[in-house]
């Protein structure tokens, strides 16, 4: 239990561009003002844990984009400025920022090396996981009593900033064909196509499909392709769910999990709640743990276990919540939604 106790720690990094453009810009009601644009540039400013910070971080495989809440505390006038968007004002080249959150040993208020600029984007530094890459849809800074609070809201996103989809599947076209097309239109690497060794269709007429970006883009795809999916597929077929969770997009059925590190939750791994069983899905709470991925798997042993309500679960959402501060002390949790059901899980490969 005690490295759950101690050494939360966290780095943050949100890349900007160097110099905002002015421009006159129309709004709903025919005023026109000038409005600075944001240029998507090289740099970045990196937090380190020397600020306070309340962090909500909400990933499912549900057809729901994965969002990020984030208050930082008492930063610099000058990096407030940095951050701050709105994206009616300055339109919609939203602002990439990436968070590492976890428990370390090593001195992250030193790390000094470039993380969204740099060539590669880490899964881990200094033994903390990537727990959200995506882009800010909202940042403003405010007062409260004595501190000043930088608030950030960001999403998941593809690698490309505008993702325009306009395509006609042929009659005939595959499974692996239309979801090729659909990860280099969404700037996403064919080796994070994440599908079922059993999921095959073939399209029996010609279908345009065609998509405008918006913040939503993602989910509105993935909403339009679990239709096509359901369509081409008969009544008694398994159900395959597709959804985008960085840097995968995925389509499993229910039983089928992606393989990874094996992690067991228990009472003395900071199992918080007696773990509860509502129809195929068991929900429980644990002290802040980084390293899941949605689609991933969990062994829960509990008490709770001798009555069918544990074993191998799936995970299908969580949601992290608190602060990591070097002067609050306060609470940092996980809440487990998982899938039981009734089928054996069958792992795929990572």
């Amino acid at each position: 239990m005690e490295k759950y106790k101690f050494n939360r720690q966290y780095l943050i990094s949100i890349q900007f561009g160097e110099h905002p453009v002015t421009k006159q810009k129309t709004l709903a009601n025919g005023e026109t003002i000038d409005a600075i644009e944001f240029i998507e540039g090289t740099h970045e400013l990196i937090i380190r844990p020397q600020f306070t910070i309340n962090l909500t971080i909400d990933r499912s495989i549900y057809a729901t984009t994965n969002k990020m809440s984030l208050d930082i505390y008492n930063l610099s006038k000058d990096t407030r400025h940095n951050i701050y968007y709105d994206a009616i004002l300055h339109g919609a080249v939203y602002k990439k920022i990436i968070i590492y959150a976890g428990y370390s040993e090593e001195d992250s208020t030193k790390y000094d090396k470039k993380i969204l600029t740099g060539k590669n984007i880490e899964k881990t530094i200094n033994g903390m996981p990537l727990v959200f890459y995506g882009r800010i849809q909202r940042a403003y800074s405010y007062r409260q009593g004595t501190n000043m609070i930088t608030h950030i809201e960001a999403f998941d996103l593809p690698e490309k900033n505008e993702v325009d989809l306009s395509t006609e599947f042929k009659a005939g076209t595959t499974e692996k064909e239309v979801f090729k097309r659909l990860a280099k239109d969404m700037g996403i690497n064919e080796e994070n196509l994440k599908i079922s060794k059993d999921f095959k269709f073939k399209f029996t007429r010609d279908k345009s499909f065609t998509k405008k970006s918006t913040w939503d883009v993602v989910n509105d795809i993935v909403k339009s392709m679990n239709d096509l999916i359901k369509q081409q597929q008969n009544d008694n077929a398994p159900l395959y769910r597709m959804y985008f969770d960085y840097p995968d997009l995925c389509v499993l059925k229910d039983n089928e999990y992606i393989k990874s590190k094996d992690i067991t939750i228990t009472s003395k791994t900071g199992l918080l709640s007696t773990p509860i069983r509502q129809w195929a899905t068991v929900k429980f709470v644990s002290l802040f743990e980084p390293s899941f991925r949605c689609g991933g798997s969990i062994y829960l042993d509990s008490r709770t276990t001798e009555y069918g309500i544990g074993g191998r679960l799936k995970v299908v959402g969580f949601k992290h919540s608190g602060t990591i501060s070097p002067a609050v002390c306060d609470t940092l949790r996980t809440e487990f939604t998982c899938f039981m059901g009734i089928d054996k899980l069958v792992a795929i490969n990572d």
